[in-house]
């Protein structure tokens, strides 16, 4: 560690922020459950990290009455792309008004408009790699929602039905480039509560090379490009991060 390298009074670690948003209701686009609240919520976030259940439990009831990762990522997926078909509608709007006008920007950013409404009304996502430059300089100021990096994260358990679940969750994000991180949140929530060395022990009598949260902030790294590097002194040994 650099701390064993330069000895200094203070180490200051550097950090990702995840945010803990309620879960999405099918039928939110049109104000069901939390409704725009919970869209304006993730609008303002840089990458979504979607917690899936792979796991039944009759002590736990599920809202849909049966547990199906692949239908939940879907209600999801759905719903983000019905709230950026609304936003994407009202702007055509606009630039429609000025399409005869000598405007030239305008009829850019119309085409684009066109395309990317054509995309979400096919079901897809919108990827800035189908854009050059320029484009994604407009594409980025729609704050769509499907334009945001994601991965799913699964809440699985032990038994066959889950590894079962999980795989068929795995097999969907595939087909969508989205990546999956399984993981025990029960037993990540008693890790949380360890202190160091005994958690070392517990990782070792669980078989873990490292609590999931990590993979979860490294992932969260990996799709935002982030990158850490360090500076060192007698004050403080600190990292940064950077995009």
């Amino acid at each position: 560690m650099l701390q064993d390298i330069v000895v200094s009074k203070k180490i200051i670690p550097t950090t990702l922020d995840l945010v803990d948003i309620a879960g999405l209701v099918k039928g939110a686009s049109q104000g069901e459950g939390l409704g725009n609240a919970f869209l304006s919520n993730i609008r303002e976030m840089q990458a979504l990290a979607h917690v899936v259940r792979c796991f039944e439990d009759q002590n736990i009831t599920h809202v849909d009455g049966s547990v199906d990762p692949v239908r939940d990522a879907e209600i999801i997926n759905l719903e983000l792309i019905f709230a950026d078909l609304e936003s994407i509608s009202k702007r055509l709007l606009k630039t429609e008004k000025l399409l005869k006008t000598p405007d030239q920007q305008n009829k850019k950013d119309h085409e684009i408009l066109i395309n990317i409404k054509s995309e979400l009304e096919s079901g897809n996502f919108i990827s800035l790699e189908n854009f050059n430059e320029e484009e994604n300089i407009f594409v980025k100021s729609l704050h769509l929602l499907t334009v945001k990096p994601m991965f799913y994260i699964a809440n699985v358990s032990d038994d066959k039905k889950s590894k079962e679940l999980l795989s068929n969750l795995e097999n969907f994000a595939k087909k969508l480039h989205h990546d999956v991180v399984p993981t025990f949140i029960k037993i990540e929530q008693e890790i949380a509560l360890l202190e160091e060395e005994e958690k070392s022990e517990y990782l070792e009598l669980m078989e873990m090379d490292e609590p999931v949260l990590n993979k979860v902030i490294f992932k969260g790294y990996e799709i935002l490009s982030l990158q850490t590097y360090f500076t060192a002194g007698v004050k403080e040994v600190r990292a940064w991060t950077i995009a």
